[in-house]
């Protein structure tokens, strides 16, 4: 079985009353066998870069992985804590 890459674009909203920040790195993809990839180099003029985000404001972007080909699992979005905040399916 080979690998493929996984484009995942995004976009989210900072719905607290707090400036957060936003970091390519705060995003892991968890497959089904418990392997997780961190997210690979990306060139794509979307990518997500890093940042401040204010009350509000909205962040869109692409994240991209190299994981095996058909690989099913979650996105998984953490803080800058390093702390996990939420998971989102992937297919």
């Amino acid at each position: 079985k080979g690998e493929e890459f996984l484009v995942v674009r995004l976009s989210g909203i900072n719905n607290d009353v707090d400036i957060r920040q936003y970091n390519q790195f705060y995003f892991t993809f968890a497959d089904d066998e418990g392997e997780e990839y961190s997210n690979a180099l990306n060139t794509r003029i979307d990518a997500l870069s890093h940042g401040e985000l204010a009350p509000g404001a909205v962040i869109r972007g692409s994240i991209v992985f190299v994981v095996p080909e058909d690989a099913k699992g979650e996105l998984v979005i953490t803080d800058e804590l390093d702390q996990e905040i939420l998971r989102i399916p992937i297919s």
